[in-house]
């Protein structure tokens, strides 16, 4: 069999290795029935990517391929293919390997060569959209032809047009949203411990029966907001700072599939509260007394699907706008009208074959333009904030379809991560005719799934997941990396007046000192969760406070440092 990807793991470690010098997309279907393969693997675009491109492998129907990694490796895969192969398969390998001008490739040496990843040369133009018909046009071809995500010689490294550069923050106050005020895990807050006793803070009060979920709290105007799937329902809960019930609503159906619980966080603005459960159920309620006053569906608005673990998206509110991103048939992302639900602009879908995934978007100024960044199952994108125009997109699927960490920004450069095949990658962002592309610059080993990782000075601290099951420090700007620690295993980090504060999934709290780029422990202590492995939730920081949330409880500790 031809391209045993799914079925034989010894091809696909070899092709997961590959890389050329120039890409060029080969649709084979037609070449699958000469060869007499089964349809399924053939209904597909190869991506071939040479060095200078990008690296990944995905092979299922209907999904672009890339072949990634050394090109010294040509003659195991060769070998492979002779054990395995036919003689129309020879004939194949030979067209693709030794005639790469049959594809349009300058061949394979070529090391300037740069081009747009999955897409032919000649077609390597910006897509063009019309964002703001709502609801309106067809899902957009197969594939990243229509794309152009990668650039050469453009412009890098600085913004290429005046005005401010950075995560836009929330105007509310305290921890309004989804990893903060900017969504990078970053509080502003000083006057903290900088070392904790040997039984840790101390705690001021917990609260139990919350049900089940990973949904960390927001804290907002003296209001703790943080949902629970309970029975059948999903319910949001609203408690003062001494955790106090205030009131509590429903938003649609609990979680009782995979890992059954909750999975977002609240978004406040402006005296309303919005969530979405793990359906695609979109609310918008009022903070103070938890009346309902809208609610949609976005995978029935926009034709998406649910997935396999439930949606876990924490939205995005800016000034009137909420940000939805159902990947849906009818559109990838959404802008609504946050005091009504009213559509106000689409960015139709970059493939027929894309679906909503779990991870939540930032927001930041790069370039002259507001532009939010996301993932979907099988691509990180951009998109313009203002119009809904698609900005870029890059290749992120797994075997899984599961993109779960926020992405990160800063200087110019964005950070995704996807398990099991992409891994930790960032992308420099390039400016070039009017348009926004994203280049990619290094590739890391980590594996981040729960976690997401915390941008300081130059410095990316983040845990892996799977194989790298522990924490990592690295260079921003090389992708190289400065320390790492096995006393700590997958979490989540927030960062506050100069220390890193982590939940690991065993409930292992710990204050970690960074300013030497290691991770000098400097505090610890246990949630009293008993034996887990699934602590997820990240912590919040607000008003010398911290919250730590796992499943029915949630924790308020003091980290005020005394007078």
């Amino acid at each position: 069999m031809l391209w045993p990807l799914e079925a034989d793991n010894i091809s696909r470690g070899i092709i997961e290795r590959f890389r050329f010098s120039t890409i060029a997309e080969v649709h084979i279907g037609a070449i699958g029935d000469w060869l007499n393969v089964p349809k399924e693997l053939f209904q597909c675009s190869i991506t071939r990517v040479f060095p200078g491109g990008s690296s990944g492998v995905r092979k299922t129907k209907g999904n672009p391929v890339s072949l990634t990694n050394q090109k010294e490796e040509i003659a195991e895969v060769l070998f492979h293919l002779f054990l395995t192969a036919s003689v129309k398969t020879w004939i194949l390998a030979v067209m693709i390997v030794g005639f790469p001008g049959l594809w349009g490739c300058n061949g394979l040496p070529a090391e300037t060569a740069r081009g747009v990843e999955g897409v032919p040369r000649e077609e390597q133009q910006p897509p063009s959209t019309e964002p703001n018909r709502a609801l309106l046009g067809e899902a957009r071809p197969e594939g990243l032809s229509h794309l152009a995500s990668l650039a050469g010689t453009e412009q890098v490294g600085t913004d290429p047009a005046p005005g401010e550069v950075g995560l836009v923050s929330s105007p509310e106050p305290g921890w309004p949203q989804w990893r903060g005020k900017r969504r990078d895990g970053i509080s502003e807050e000083t006057g903290l411990l900088s070392h904790w006793p040997a039984a840790g803070p101390r705690l001021l009060w917990s609260i139990s029966n919350l049900g089940r979920g990973w949904a960390s709290p927001i804290v907002v105007n003296d209001r703790i907001y943080v949902p629970g799937d309970i029975d059948r329902d999903l319910v949001l809960f609203a408690f003062d700072t001494s955790g106090k019930l205030l009131w509590q609503a429903k938003n649609g159906e609990a979680w009782l599939g995979s890992y059954p619980g909750c999975r977002a966080s609240c978004v406040y603005s402006e005296g309303f509260l919005y969530h979405c459960n793990a359906h695609g159920r979109v609310v918008c309620l009022d903070a103070t007394s938890g009346r309902e006053l809208w609610a949609i569906n976005m995978l029935e608005l926009f034709e998406g699907r649910e997935i396999t673990w439930g949606i876990s998206e924490c939205l995005l509110v800016d000034g009137e706008q909420l940000f939805i991103t159902p990947a849906g048939r009818k559109g990838l992302m959404a802008s609504l009208d946050k005091k009504t639900g009213k559509v106000l602009w689409v960015t139709p879908p970059i493939a027929a074959d894309d679906f909503v995934s779990h991870s939540s978007p930032i927001l930041f100024r790069w370039g002259g333009r507001r532009i939010i960044t996301n993932c979907s199952a099988a691509y990180g994108f951009g998109v313009d904030a203002d119009t809904g125009e698609l900005l870029w997109a890059v290749p992120v699927r797994n075997q899984f379809d599961t993109n779960v960490s926020t992405p990160i920004f800063g200087d110019g450069r964005v950070f995704y991560v996807t398990p099991y095949t992409h891994l930790g990658r960032q992308y420099r962002l390039v400016f070039h005719d009017g348009k926004v592309r994203a280049e990619q610059v290094w590739t890391h080993p980590v594996d981040t799934v729960t976690g997401s990782g915390i941008l300081v000075n130059g410095t990316l601290w983040i845990g892996g997941y799977r194989r790298p099951k522990w924490w990592f420090a690295i260079d921003w700007q090389t992708g190289q990396t400065l320390a790492e620690t096995k006393q700590l295993t997958t979490g989540a980090a927030i960062y506050a007046d100069g220390r890193l504060y982590v939940l690991d999934e065993t409930g292992k709290v710990a204050l970690i000192d960074p300013s030497h780029n290691r991770f000098d422990i400097v505090g610890e202590f246990q949630l009293p969760v008993g034996k887990v492995r699934d602590a997820w939730a990240h912590p919040v920081i607000c008003d010398g406070r911290l919250y730590l949330r796992h499943h029915q409880s949630l924790w308020c500790y003091d980290i005020r440092r005394s007078e």
